[in-house]
């Protein structure tokens, strides 16, 4: 028996581990636990709801995110991938700037069809729980925490059809097709980014006219791959690099501290 993750305020809730299943589960990532199991509980609080938070889909179209739905949580993601389902869901949700979203007492339940396989949860005392999902190139899954500037927080993969484990965020991500591949820039103040980008060959690619913002034409001083900034909201700035026939769009989000810069809160490459 065990207890999965939920936000302050809603009961614990036990599930039971299933001897049925046939693949091995395992977590290398601290605070973050998977478990085998065969039964969803209900949300025990109040429905959510999800209005203002541009994070959330329109609603559940898999049989694993109808089963949450069900179930009376939240369905923040859905990913399919050969024969099983990764469904995000959450006990509470709060709207914030910029269409950001506060996803509070989540889980990330494996599905086969509509039957449920295992559960992904933060670990007793941990504030940290899973919110969101996204592919990983060429297979599995990235984990997304649930605060309202949302970072990575585990990646699941399935190894040799035998073991689905769970294991830190990995320190490279790779895109088009596994051709290009970016070191993880997550949280570092830009200028930093920008130094691991220059030594592995990408090239500032400054837009053909200049943002009229005097923050973006003081920053381009320094950045002159800087494409513009929100000025409200989190600040976001979107940066862009080029490499060989591929594109790479970094975000910040914020000022950054005193002295530094801000901090890098996406990045993607696209090829042609």
């Amino acid at each position: 028996m065990f207890q999965s993750h939920l936000s302050a305020g809603v009961a614990a809730v036990c599930l039971t581990v299933s001897p049925a299943w046939a693949v091995e589960v395992a977590s290398q990532r601290e605070g973050v636990e998977i478990r085998a199991v065969d039964s969803l509980p209900a949300n025990p609080g109040p429905a959510a709801e999800p209005d203002g938070c541009s994070t959330l889909g329109a609603g559940p179209e898999t049989a694993g995110g109808k089963a949450a739905a069900a179930a009376n949580w939240t369905v923040t993601g859905e990913i399919t991938q050969g024969e099983l389902t990764f469904v995000s869901f959450v006990a509470k949700t709060t709207p914030g700037t910029s269409g950001s979203c506060l996803l509070e007492g989540g889980n990330v339940g494996i599905f086969r069809g509509p039957d449920l396989l295992a559960l992904v949860y933060a670990a007793e005392g941990r504030n940290r729980a899973p919110g969101t999902l996204q592919p990983l190139q060429p297979t599995g899954i990235r984990i997304w925490d649930g605060d309202y500037g949302p970072m990575p927080l585990a990646d699941l993969h399935m190894h040799a059809d035998a073991l689905l484990l769970l294991r830190p965020p990995a320190d490279r991500d790779s895109f088009c097709d596994g051709t290009v591949s970016v070191p993880t820039l997550y949280g570092l103040p830009i200028h930093q980014a920008r130094i691991l980008l220059l030594a592995e060959g990408w090239k500032p690619a400054p837009p053909d006219a200049q943002s009229p913002s005097g923050y973006v034409q003081e920053l381009a001083k320094t950045l002159p791959e800087v494409q513009d900034c929100s000025g409200t909201g989190f600040g976001y700035c979107g940066y862009a690099y080029d490499k060989g026939g591929a594109a790479l769009t970094v975000t910040s989000a914020g000022e950054g501290m005193e002295g530094s810069s801000p901090a890098v809160v996406d990045f993607a490459a696209r090829c042609e």
